[in-house]
């Protein structure tokens, strides 16, 4: 029979090993957590990896394509040889590819990018998938996106050659060629020279004719207007100006668009910054400097001052030149082929811009638009709508852009 010394130190014998056993499986269920965390910690490391690649890949497939595309009766095709004939679009589009985009060995991460299309209500849709994977390839990211083509104004042109949300005041000589067809299925009236939300006070320096009154640099040959009445003439306003329009919500209803910037560009003048984004000049061309004959596409400007007898744009090229909270600016003998955009990007609060300055002899082949009010000088505005077409079917990259289709995009990932 034990004695109680010998008890005592058999249950203490006991009690540290079930104690050890017990902290043996503490730690060993530590362990095994930790080692779980890991893992989970790396894959989801690799799946970052990968999925970073994806969209990488996706925005390099989106833009190479949008490179190689041409407009074909309203549609865009694949056409990367630019001879007008649809090409066959590739599948994959890209291979192999790194971010970099040159061809990866095994040690890279890499993307396999794809393209398929398809016509939806009369508009084509590209539906782009990416594949990006690790650097081990033990985790594999999928990303998809579909995206439209379409041009900077969204295939609207203005309606009139001049139009203004608000109040018009010009002290100097103007001269306008009306818009012959501003109103559609109209008998009487149908032209429109000056469309405004607000008064136009003009005196007696104003003049507006059709195009064939129109002497190449003035409104003089009013002789030649079968229309005369409609035509503006001294203080006489005539028929084409359409002023104190209001907004088309507003109470009595109007005519006037209530966004002139969505009007243009389809998009809300509270996102302008997605607008500005598509500019074709650089960052270090923020005034007007740098525009000839030769400037295509949108323009995005702080402030401009055009020196004389400049061109600016073409017509078979025109160009359509923002002055972001700025007025406009051009001297003697400006020619510019496309629209003129003077934004308030606060319309709603107090003028922020201040009077623009034309100088005589200076033309507008196009529009001139303002979603504030303008003052300005002496100028001419011919509403041609050979320019104004141009800006729209134009082929050119300058002329157009991707939209993302809300709600397209998706991922999926796995992991080995």
């Amino acid at each position: 029979m034990l004695k109680f010394k010998q008890q005592a130190g058999v249950v203490t014998l006991i009690v540290t090993l079930v104690f050890l056993i017990t902290l043996t499986l503490i730690v060993a269920f530590a362990t095994r957590v930790g080692i779980f965390d890991l893992r989970m910690a790396a894959n989801e490391s690799r799946y970052r990896e990968a999925f970073s690649i994806a969209e990488g890949g996706l925005d390099f497939a989106i833009e190479k394509f949008a490179k190689n595309t041409t407009p074909l009766n309203g549609n865009y095709i694949y056409d990367p040889d630019r001879n007008g004939t649809a090409d066959v679009i590739p599948s994959p589009l890209l291979t192999n590819f790194n971010s970099n985009g040159s061809v990866a060995s095994n040690a890279q991460a890499r993307f396999t990018a794809t393209v398929t299309q398809q016509t939806v209500e009369g508009v084509t849709v590209f539906t782009f998938s990416s594949t990006g994977q690790s650097i081990d390839r033990s985790a594999k990211a999928i990303v998809s996106k579909q995206i439209i083509i379409r041009g900077i104004t969204n295939g609207q042109t203005p309606n009139a050659p001049v139009m203004i949300d608000g109040a018009m005041d010009v002290t100097g000589n103007i001269h306008i060629v009306a818009n012959p067809n501003a109103v559609k299925n109209c008998v009487q009236s149908c032209a429109v020279s000056v469309w405004t939300s607000g008064a136009v006070a003009v005196g007696s320096s104003i003049s507006t004719c059709y195009l064939q009154g129109y002497t190449g640099t003035q409104c003089l040959n009013l002789a030649l207007d079968p229309m005369l009445l409609q035509i503006t003439n001294s203080a006489d306003k005539g028929l084409d100006i359409i002023q104190n329009d209001p907004y088309t919500n507003a109470n009595p209803a109007g005519n006037f668009p209530p966004d002139l910037f969505a009007y243009l560009f389809g998009v809300a003048y509270t996102e302008w910054p997605s607008i500005k984004a598509l500019k074709t000049n650089t960052d270090v061309q923020t005034t007007c400097e740098h525009l000839t004959a030769g400037s295509q596409g949108l323009h995005w400007l702080d402030s401009c001052s055009i020196a004389a007898n400049t061109k600016v744009g073409s017509i078979v090229n025109p160009v359509i030149l923002v002055l972001h909270n700025n007025p406009f600016q051009a001297a003697d003998g400006v020619v510019i082929n496309g629209i003129v955009f003077v934004f308030d990007d606060t319309p709603d609060n107090a003028p922020t811009v201040n009077p623009s300055v034309l100088g005589g002899g200076s033309v507008i082949n196009g529009s001139l638009l303002s979603n504030a009010a303008f003052n300005g000088g002496t100028f001419t505005v011919v509403y041609n709508p050979e320019v104004l077409s141009n800006l729209i079917n134009n082929t050119g990259s300058a002329y157009r852009t991707v939209a993302t289709v809300p709600g397209s995009w998706h991922d999926f990932g796995e992991v080995k």
